[in-house]
């Protein structure tokens, strides 16, 4: 008992200061956020779970090119903008130097030129390293490629367990703990994937490196502005423009932190979904060339649940098309929802916030999006009984 015990205290300090660290690089990579996750770690993560769902060599390579890509235009972005930001704290040292002022102006813009310039160094290493495994002319190893991101064992000689932390993200301390108990299985056959924090950082640094540049550009230009302010020249002109840039900043800066970070937290996803009734969806001849003529593209046939086709378009919207047998149970459940969501504020705030949680655990962990619909269900079933019964399709609940 007193073994489990420590276990289970292992594992709560583990996620603890799990918790704790991702709240600390939330903060850390704010100036970058959008950057870091989307370029970096959710991809990286997507990546880990291809290769722990044993996915083919191609399907994983192709992943890899279409992250490296994504890394090769962000190198370009930060040796163009580090330039930028180099030549505008250049710039600053012809500007009229006020009597008063602060030690700290100087101080953030010759930080600013310093990160500018490592910036672009870095991205310049970092994209020719890219460049060089994207142009070389033998085929690489999967698992070398791989080894830029990842720690991949095949085999190991530890016992098959299961861990019932479902909900907490691959933290390789935890596994550790959980494959030293008994029970329960793991496949000795799948591989073992650990996740190079160290090299997440590698590839993040040239922009993170771009973004802190810009904020100490900010600082010197923000503490030299404001000289008037804490000189003691009183309310002249000077004193008067500091305070309309310190608006403009504050007006910036919170449109930026919300276009960067909070908008794309939103719980509606950029896709249209649309359904369709068709008399008889398995007569695709009929209907599938004119949607693929429109655009869309025909992915997925399941018979089994109400004759369902599944098409997708990219271009020039994102729209999700799903083909249903006219008069199927689960259009009708669709437009319930979308009736009860619409007339009850509580439960369309419910089903926003479960989207929401849903996204933020599905994304962390580069989850499919069958693994992110599962994470919400209970919601939605929750929300649809409430619904079925104000219908009348279910007896009322006793008091």
């Amino acid at each position: 008992m007193l073994h489990a015990l420590t276990h289970d205290v292992q594992i709560i300090v583990v996620t603890v200061t799990g918790k704790i660290a991702q709240i600390a690089t939330n903060i850390l990579t704010l100036p970058y956020y959008r950057f870091y996750q989307q370029n970096t770690l959710l991809p990286i993560l997507s990546i880990a779970k291809t290769v722990e769902n044993e996915e083919t060599d191609q399907e994983i390579s192709a992943e890899l090119q279409r992250w490296r890509d994504r890394k090769l235009s962000e190198f370009q972005l930060v040796q163009v903008a580090s330039t930028l930001v180099s030549a505008a704290v250049i710039g600053t040292f012809s500007w009229p130097t006020p009597d008063s002022l602060h030690w700290l102006t100087p101080a953030f813009w010759y930080a600013s030129i310093s990160l500018s310039l490592f910036a672009i160094l870095l991205a310049s290493s970092e994209q020719f390293i890219f460049q060089t495994i994207h142009r070389s002319p033998k085929r690489r190893n999967v698992d070398k490629e791989l080894a830029m991101i990842l720690y991949i064992r095949r085999s190991r000689s530890v016992d098959p367990v299961h861990s019932p932390l479902e909900e907490v993200p691959p933290i390789p301390q935890i596994r550790a703990i959980k494959l030293a108990e008994e029970g329960g299985w793991f496949p000795k056959e799948m591989p073992l994937v650990e996740i190079r924090w160290n090299m997440i950082f590698t590839w993040q640094a040239p922009m993170m490196l771009m973004a802190y540049s810009a904020l100490c550009f900010l600082g010197g230009l923000t503490v030299y502005v404001c000289a008037p302010l804490y000189d003691g020249q009183g309310w002249g002109d000077g004193g008067k423009a500091a305070v309309f840039y310190l608006v403009s900043f504050f007006f910036c800066g919170l449109t930026f932190i919300w276009c960067a970070y909070w908008a794309y937290n939103l719980p509606a996803k950029a896709v249209i979904d649309i359904d369709l009734a068709i008399a008889n969806p398995t007569a695709e001849d009929e209907y599938a060339p004119a949607l693929e003529a429109a655009g869309f593209q025909f992915l997925i046939r399941e018979p089994e649940w109400h004759e369902h086709r599944f098409f997708a378009m990219s271009e020039p919207y994102h729209c999700n098309l799903h083909v249903f047998k006219v008069g199927t149970a689960e259009m009708a459940r669709h437009l319930i929802m979308k009736e009860w969501l619409t007339a009850h504020e509580d439960d369309k705030e419910l089903y926003a916030r479960a989207k929401f949680d849903a996204a933020g655990v599905s994304n962390g962990l580069g989850e499919t999006v069958m693994e992110y619909n599962l994470r919400k269900e209970n919601v939605i079933r929750e929300i649809l009984e409430r619904a079925f019964r104000a219908k009348g399709y279910l007896p009322d609940v006793e008091v």
